[in-house]
């Protein structure tokens, strides 16, 4: 589950997803078969709303088992029934699913079953056409079909608010986010920047704001943009450049996720538990950039674990000629306060007296 070069193809029915595991076996490939239960079968109630009379409604959203995958980097296949290609409803759920593993940084692909007669699952493809017939679709899959806007005269709001809807089920994928009343993106730096007292390394990550051009570029790319002409037809059109400057117009009523912060290192949350999965955090609000070759956190620690963490702490330190224990003491909390310093709301002040080079 943590190995993400390893496939996820995800179908409807139980039995499809045993099928498909055998034929792994049979052709030697490593593949996770998942069946979510039908088309919505990845949707739980997952709690409670509570509303404004005071009553509450169920809240529906993806089942937890799906926060046990690592997702990020790895391709998902949807591998639905034959119906996945006329069914209205069925590609409406199966849209909602790509947009969710989207948004947990997957690698979503389409394979469609051929409509054929006997067939309504891969099992069924299997039986009718053998193992050929099945491995060319896995192997054939298409893009994620993509949201679609249609343009209409006289209701651009209406189309501004349709494209904040799909860029919210790809915000977090996309590294875009509300940010002191503006609208920014997570970049990495392709090239090394020295400026202003500043140097900054190749891949330092950094927020820059999001103007009008690239957002259109962006809108063109989560959505396809259609328009009926005179003669009722449908025409594929560009994302018109007034839908973004509309968006960017609507300052404090954005719904697209607010971000606090870029860290990169683990920190607890406020309830005590970790943040330390790459990516944005919707508890704190904080965007993580993982260093992979940091070690991963205990869920639950030891104090020998704790002791031997402090060891590896202190150790560039060891030459340091701190005058007393209680001066390390303090160094060291002054670095952990550092790495937690997101979450607090005010923090001690750590003062050092020879903090200039050669001066102790």
């Amino acid at each position: 589950l943590t190995d993400t070069s390893i496939t996820v193809v995800l179908v409807e029915s139980e039995k499809a997803a045993l099928a498909l595991h055998a034929l792994a076996k049979r052709v030697g490939r490593k593949l996770i078969l998942i069946a979510v239960g039908g088309c919505w079968g990845w949707r739980r109630k997952i709690g409670k709303r509570a509303l404004p009379n005071g009553n509450s409604e169920s809240k529906t959203g993806p089942a937890p088992d799906f926060d046990l995958i690592a997702w990020a980097g790895r391709t998902a296949i949807l591998a639905f029934d034959s119906n996945a290609s006329t069914n209205p409803k069925v590609q409406k759920a199966r849209r909602a699913f790509s947009k969710e593993l989207a948004a947990r940084r997957a690698n979503v692909l389409i394979a469609d079953v051929p409509a054929i007669e006997g067939v309504n699952g891969p099992d069924d493809l299997i039986a009718v056409s053998g193992d050929e017939a099945i491995v060319s679709v896995l192997d054939s899959p298409s893009a994620a079909e993509p949201d679609v806007i249609t343009l209409e005269r006289g209701k651009l709001p209406a189309a501004v608010d349709r494209a904040e809807e799909i860029l919210l089920g790809h915000s977090e994928r996309l590294g875009i986010f509300q940010r002191a009343g503006e609208l920014v993106r997570v970049i990495s730096l392709p090239v090394p920047h020295k400026g202003e007292g500043l140097q900054r390394s190749k891949g330092t990550v950094q927020l820059e704001p999001l103007g009008g051009l690239p957002l259109t570029e962006v809108f063109s790319r989560i959505a396809r943009w259609e328009r009926i002409n005179s003669k009722g037809d449908v025409q594929t059109v560009d994302c018109p450049p007034k839908i973004a400057a509309f968006y960017i117009s609507r300052t404090g009523s954005w719904h697209i996720p607010v971000l606090a912060g870029i860290i990169s290192a683990p920190l607890m949350r406020e309830d005590g538990t970790i943040l330390s999965c790459p990516g944005f955090d919707k508890e704190s609000g904080l965007f993580f950039v993982s260093d992979e070759t940091r070690p991963a956190i205990l869920d639950r620690p030891t104090r020998a674990d704790a002791e031997t963490a402090l060891k590896i702490l202190r150790a560039p330190f060891e030459e340091f000629p701190f005058v007393a224990e209680e001066d390390v003491a303090v160094h060291i909390a002054a670095i952990l306060t550092a790495i937690q310093r997101r979450t607090l709301g005010a923090c001690p002040i750590f003062g050092y007296s020879t903090p200039a080079q050669r001066s102790g």
